[in-house]
């Protein structure tokens, strides 16, 4: 069995192990994306944000194979 040290890496200091903690971070994401997309038309913006679903996806799927 892993341990929680052999999930994360340099940079996240939390891991839940709730899966629905992941799924509202992502809803949350998505709603800024939609809220502004017509204010912050800019590719890097909506990269970070793209990027910050990804991670938190990844994260989930880590504290799926974690339990």
């Amino acid at each position: 069995m892993k341990r929680f040290n052999d999930f994360i890496t340099e940079g996240t200091w939390a891991f839940s192990k709730n899966l629905e903690d992941y799924d509202n971070a992502i809803k949350e994401i998505e709603n800024i994306k939609d809220k502004y997309y017509g204010t912050v038309g800019d590719d890097q913006f909506f990269d970070g944000l793209d990027n910050a679903i990804e991670r938190a996806k990844e994260l989930k799927k880590m504290s799926e194979e974690s339990n």
